[in-house]
């Protein structure tokens, strides 16, 4: 009974239970499980990797942008170097055929560089060798006349005008040549073919108005003349620009300031200067404008208690600056780099050697014993090319000292104690009247004055060369106990390995 139960019993479990049962689902294989799951991290993977892929094409596309701006930045300050040394050294025709081919080169045809500035300025010296040059019959019939006025007229018709400036220094330029009493019969043709094109340029760009003023270029009998020569053959006399809005535009937060504060809020002149006088800021901005034409800026050294000489002393009894120039005149006649020979020939050896010098001393205060040679490279650059942009701005832009001073000798009348502009205008509306009433742009600046930032390695290497071949000690003030090892060991100190600089200048102790 049992067993046949329990047959029975079995065959219920096998035949009830399962026909009446839900049915179970199917288990998956494990090879599909991990399928799927591997496809999931594919899908993440992917995604990360798409994500990452973007932001290093967004950066790569950065980098590029970045290089050429760069490459584009460089250009123009080695475009800007060499302008400066042909008008530096009186250089007119090389100047003329370098503009030449400037204006035939891709980006000044597209228009994607501006080159105003380097336009203005060269135009501007060229008008006034003309204006000297006018009556001089003896330079008229010479064949040095020849490629000068050649070069000129190959130049004026591809200088675009695109500015202000570049438009007045253009009509500047034909007003000077209209005075010039005769031409070399080589190049008179050149002249009737190429001078009605520009006329025709310059009624084309300001038939509406004329170009504003920028004293910083032109003074005022300069801009008299362009202005008769523009409005020469016109039926209608153009107006001049009108001047700009320096009201907010549509800025909710500086609303405000749109209007003038009314008497009953205002609370008089923030901006009281209670310790100086207006003669007093006039003359410390005057200062200041000397100031920013040095090198550097000399502060007393107040925390020193050492009685030996300080370092100043000791390097004019050695005479380092005299040792520098007689270096420089000798070496500057043996380099062979173009780009530094172009440079550094018309420069005066007596203030080329005080830059120097000064910038030796600056080294010698901050090196700590230790001077990277590219740094000393690119601080002894850049001080030379400071000085030759100074000699430029002294050259071409006479006035431009007085014109700043002139700018703000009218905006400290914002500071005055019973002053009321400070209720009317706000700081940066005054600047902009100031400016515009003095004639010139509000965001003035001495034109190519970025040219210290030009490409200074051949510059740089030569003139760490001069300084390393002048500045010595001599062996009696080093604190050692052999003088003849004294001097080997600070000619040592000057030791490079051949080809690239591979070691750092180390000063050594100096003694009293």
């Amino acid at each position: 009974m049992l067993q046949r139960a329990g047959i029975r019993v079995l065959r219920c479990s096998n035949c009830r239970f399962i026909r009446h049962s839900t049915a179970l689902p199917a288990g998956k294989p494990k090879d599909v499980v991990e399928k799927e799951s591997k496809t999931k991290k594919d899908k993440i993977s992917a995604t990360r990797l798409e994500w990452e892929q973007k932001i290093a094409d967004f950066l790569s596309t950065e980098l590029k942008k970045e290089h050429k701006r760069y490459s584009n930045e460089k250009k123009r300050k080695r475009i800007e170097h060499i302008v400066i040394c042909h008008i530096r050294d009186e250089k007119l025709v090389p100047l003329l055929g370098f503009l030449a081919r400037l204006t035939q080169s891709k980006e000044v045809i597209d228009g994607s560089a501006d080159y105003g500035e380097i336009f203005t300025s060269a135009l501007k010296h060229v008008s006034h060798f003309l204006s000297t040059k006018s009556s001089d019959f003896e330079f008229l019939r010479s064949q040095e006349a020849i490629p000068f006025f050649h070069n000129l007229f190959e130049v004026l018709p591809g200088i675009p005008l695109t500015s202000n400036d570049v438009t007045g220094a253009v009509a500047f330029c034909l007003a000077k040549l209209d005075e010039v009493k005769i031409l070399p019969e080589e190049v008179k043709e050149q002249r009737e073919r190429v001078v009605p094109g520009i006329q025709r340029r310059l009624t084309m760009v300001t038939t509406s108005h004329l170009p504003k003023q920028n004293r910083i270029f032109f003074n005022d009998p300069e801009f008299d003349i362009i202005k008769e020569y523009i409005q020469r053959g016109f039926d209608r006399i153009p107006r001049e620009e009108p001047e700009e809005s320096i009201k907010y535009g549509n800025c909710p937060l500086a609303e405000s300031l749109n209007a003038p504060c009314s008497e009953e809020e205002y609370q008089g002149n923030p901006f009281i200067t209670q310790s100086w006088t207006k003669q007093e800021l006039k003359q410390r901005i005057r200062e200041l404008l000397l100031r920013e034409q040095n090198y550097c800026i000399a502060v007393e050294n107040f925390a020193r208690n050492s009685i030996e000489r300080p370092m100043e002393v000791l390097l004019k009894e050695w005479q380092w600056k005299e040792a520098i120039q007689n270096t420089f005149e000798v070496m500057r006649g043996k380099v062979s780099q173009v780009n530094v020979t172009l440079f550094i020939n018309g420069l005066n050896p007596e203030k080329v050697s005080e830059r120097l010098f000064e910038v030796m001393n600056v080294a010698l205060c901050t090196g700590q014993k230790v001077l990277a040679i590219p740094e000393l490279e690119t601080a002894l650059a850049h001080s030379i090319l400071d000085l030759a942009h100074s000699e430029f701005t002294s050259n071409v832009l006479k006035n431009s000292s007085e014109i700043f001073a002139e700018v703000f000798e009218e905006f400290l009348r914002y500071f005055e104690r019973d002053s009321e502009l400070p209720r009317t205008y706000s700081l940066r509306e005054w600047w902009h009247k100031s400016a515009a009433k003095a004639r010139v742009d509000p965001n003035f600046h001495v034109p190519l004055g970025g040219v210290s930032k030009a490409s200074t390695e051949e510059l740089g290497s030569f003139l760490l060369s001069v300084v390393m071949n002048s500045c010595f000690v001599p062996p009696n003030k080093l604190r050692r106990s052999d003088t003849m090892t004294d001097l080997i060991q600070w000619q040592e100190t000057y030791h490079f390995a051949s080809g690239k600089y591979q070691k750092m200048w180390q000063n050594a102790s100096l003694s009293n």
